[in-house]
C-alpha cells in the first residue's frame, strides 16, 4: 500500500503536468483538433487525480481506523469485547452487511462463532464448522484468505441457494504463532460488488490485530486461572488441616472444581463399606432424588470404572463408549479421577456439563487431579479422626461406666448429664461436633471422684467440712487427670467448672457469671437437674415441677437464668421424657 508521502509527491507531479499542458494551451497556436486532444488530456489527469487523491484519503482512513483498533485491543484482556471491536471495524471499512469471527475448539477441529454481526441467535448458536468445510472450514484448513465474487459459487460454498443468490464474501485467517487459530469473516457488500484486493489486505491486517489481541487474552486468562487454582489449592490445603467434617470439606472442594473447570454437575463419591458400591457424599447442579438413588456397582459406568481401575478418564461431548450409560448425542463432555491414598482407592471425583459447552482438556485434568488428591488427604484424614474418636469416646464410656459403678445409687448419672447437656446445646444453636464434645464433657465431669474415698462418697448422711472440702476437690482431680489426654483440651473449661455459681461462691476457683465457660453452666444445670431427681439412700429423688421450681428459684444465683430457661422449655415439651422414664445409659455415641 502507497504511503501517504508517496501519494503526495505523485499529486505535485501531476499538478506540474497539469501547469505544463495549461501553458501550452494559452501559448501556442494550435488546431481545434489539437485543443480538443488536450482537453481530453487535461479531463483524463483531472479524474485520475482525483482517483488518487480519494484513494490516498481511503488509505490514510484505514491506517488511522487500524491504529485505533490496535489502540483499544492493546487496552483491553476481555475476549469477547475484543473480537467484536475488530469485526466492528471490519464491517464499517468494508461496507457489508454481515460478519462473524469463528474460533477453533482446543482440538482444532470444529470452528464455532464467537461474535457476529447481521447474523440470527440461532445461526450463531448452532453453526458448527469442520475444518476442511466450507469457505471458513477451508480458510482455517489452508491458512490462506479467500475472496468469493458476488453470484459465484464454488466447491466451498454451503448455502443451498442458486449462484446468483450467493453474495460476495471475504474470509481470512486468524494466525498466531504461525497457527490458525479462527477465521474472520465479511460479506455482502452494501452496494452489491465484490470485495477489492485491498479490501482484502485490510481484513487481512484485522485479523492479524485480532489474532494477538486474542493470544493475549488468553494468556491473561490463562495467568488469572493459574493464580486462580493456586489460590483454591492453598485454601483447600487450610481447609483440609483444619477442618473436622470430611462432608463439609468435600462439598467445598466440589464446588471449587466446578467453578474452575466450569462445569454444571460434580460430585464425590466413595467406595461403600462393602466395597462393591459408591455412595456419593458431595454433589454438585444433581437433583436430590439422583444423589439418594445413584449407587453404581464398582466396573460400572464411568465412576464405576475409574474406581475399579484407578485410572482417569475424559468423555468428550457427544461421545459415547462402552462405559458410558446415555446416547452419544446427548453425553455431555465429562472428566472422572480416582481418590486414591496410599495405593487406596477411596472413591472418585466427577465433574460433567461444561457451563461453555466444549471438552476438557488435559490441562483440566492435571488441575482435577490435585484436587483429587486433596480429597482424598481429606477423606483420609477423616477416616482416621473417626478412628480416633471411636477409640476416645469408647474409653471416656468406659471410664464413665467404671465412676458410676462405684456408687449404684449413682449409676448413669454421667450418662444423664451428658444427654441433658447436648438437648441444651442443641436448643442454643450449637453445631453437631460441639454437641459431641460437651455429651463427653458431661461424660468425663465427675471422673475426678475416682480420687474421692469410697466411705467420703458414699456416705449416706450430711458431709462434715472436712469431707465437704475433699469432695469439692473432685473437678480439680478430673482437671488434672485429664490435661494431659490427647485431643480433651477442650473438654477441660467444662469439667472443672460445672460447681460454679453464677452470682460467685462455687468452686473450684470462685467464678462468676460470664467468666464460668458456658459448657460449665450448661453442665452445672444438667448435673444439679440430675441430682434432684434421682434417688439417694437418705431420699427420694424430687418430682419434676418441684427440680424444675428449683432450678427456677436460683437462677441467676447459683444457675445461669438462659441455660435454665432453655432446659426447663425443653422438659415441659417432653424433650426428657425417654430419660426421665429409662435408667439405662445411653451407650450409643455420637
Amino acid at each position: 500500500m502507497a504511503s501517504q508521502a508517496e501519494s503526495t509527491t505523485l499529486d505535485q507531479e501531476q499538478l506540474n503536468r497539469f501547469a505544463r499542458l495549461m501553458a501550452s494551451a494559452t501559448q501556442a497556436s494550435i488546431e481545434d483538433e489539437q485543443a480538443q486532444a488536450l482537453l481530453e488530456e487535461l479531463t483524463g489527469l483531472f479524474q485520475s487525480m482525483q482517483v488518487e487523491r480519494e484513494a490516498a484519503v481511503r488509505r490514510a482512513a484505514r491506517l488511522r481506523a487500524l491504529h485505533e483498533v490496535s489502540v483499544k485491543l492493546t487496552d483491553n484482556l476481555d475476549l469477547k469485547e475484543v473480537l467484536g471491536e475488530v469485526l466492528e471495524q471490519a464491517i464499517v471499512e468494508l461496507r457489508a452487511r454481515d460478519g462473524s469471527v469463528m474460533l477453533l475448539d482446543p482440538r482444532g477441529q470444529e470452528l464455532s462463532i464467537a461474535v457476529a454481526h447481521g447474523l440470527s441467535d440461532e445461526v450463531v448458536r448452532n453453526a458448527k464448522v469442520k475444518l476442511g468445510e466450507g469457505i471458513a472450514g477451508y480458510v482455517a484448513q489452508t491458512g490462506e484468505p479467500k475472496n468469493l465474487r458476488a453470484g459465484f459459487k464454488d466447491r466451498y460454498s454451503q448455502t443451498e441457494q442458486g449462484a446468483e443468490a450467493v453474495p460476495a464474501a471475504l474470509c481470512v485467517p486468524l494466525k498466531a504463532r504461525n497457527q490458525v487459530i479462527g477465521v474472520l469473516n465479511v460479506s455482502d457488500k452494501l452496494d452489491g460488488g465484490d470485495f477489492a484486493e485491498d479490501e482484502v489486505e485490510l481484513l487481512v491486517m484485522l485479523a492479524a490485530l485480532a489474532a494477538q489481541a486474542i493470544e493475549n487474552s488468553r494468556m491473561f486468562e490463562a495467568a488469572e486461572r493459574h493464580a486462580r487454582e493456586l489460590q483454591v489449592l492453598y485454601q483447600m490445603g487450610l481447609t483440609i488441616t483444619s477442618s473436622r467434617d470430611r462432608d463439609q470439606t468435600l462439598q467445598r472442594l466440589l464446588e471449587e472444581a466446578s467453578q474452575l473447570l466450569g462445569a454444571r454437575k460434580g460430585s464425590v463419591m466413595l467406595v461403600s463399606p462393602k466395597h462393591d458400591t459408591l455412595d456419593i457424599a458431595a454433589a454438585h447442579g444433581l437433583e436430590t432424588e439422583v444423589v439418594a438413588k445413584m449407587k453404581p456397582r464398582l466396573g460400572e459406568g464411568i465412576a464405576g470404572y475409574v474406581a475399579m481401575m484407578g485410572q482417569p478418564k475424559i468423555l468428550r461431548a457427544g461421545f459415547k463408549d462402552r462405559y458410558s450409560q446415555r446416547e452419544a448425542g446427548d453425553q455431555p463432555a465429562a472428566m472422572c479421577v480416582p481418590l486414591t491414598h496410599d495405593g487406596q482407592i477411596l472413591g472418585v471425583l466427577n465433574v460433567s456439563d461444561r457451563i461453555e459447552l466444549g471438552d476438557f482438556s488435559e490441562a483440566d485434568l492435571q488441575l482435577m487431579l490435585m484436587l483429587a488428591q486433596q480429597a482424598a488427604v481429606a477423606i483420609h484424614k477423616a477416616l482416621m479422626y473417626q478412628r480416633m474418636k471411636e477409640q476416645f469416646n469408647g474409653t471416656v464410656n468406659a471410664m464413665s461406666v467404671l465412676l458410676d459403678s462405684r456408687d449404684p445409687y449413682t449409676n448413669n448419672h454421667s450418662g444423664r448429664v451428658a444427654e441433658y447437656s447436648r438437648i441444651i446445646g442443641r436448643r442454643m444453636g450449637f453445631a453437631e461436633e460441639e454437641l459431641d464434645r460437651i455429651w463427653l464433657a458431661g461424660l468425663l465431669h465427675d471422673i475426678g471422684k475416682i480420687g474421692v474415698r469410697e466411705e467420703v462418697l458414699k456416705k449416706p448422711g450430711r458431709l462434715t467440712d472436712t469431707e465437704y472440702g475433699e469432695m469439692k476437690q473432685h473437678p480439680v482431680i478430673s482437671f488434672q487427670a485429664m490435661r494431659n489426654v490427647p485431643h480433651a483440651e477442650d473438654l477441660l473449661p467444662a469439667i472443672r467448672h460445672h460447681h460454679e455459681h453464677y452470682a460467685a461462691g462455687g468452686y473450684p476457683d470462685n467464678l462468676a457469671g460470664e467468666r464460668i465457660p458456658l459448657w460449665g453452666r450448661i453442665l452445672c444445670v444438667a448435673d444439679t437437674f440430675d441430682a434432684m431427681t434421682s434417688d439417694r439412700p437418705y431420699r427420694k429423688g424430687l418430682p419434676l415441677e418441684v427440680a424444675m421450681g428449683e432450678l427456677r428459684v436460683k437462677a441467676g444465683i447459683q444457675f445461669d437464668p438462659k441455660v435454665v430457661s432453655i432446659f426447663c422449655e425443653a422438659i415441659a415439651q417432653g424433650e426428657l421424657d425417654i430419660f426421665l422414664s429409662n435408667d439405662k445409659l445411653m451407650e450409643d455415641l455420637p
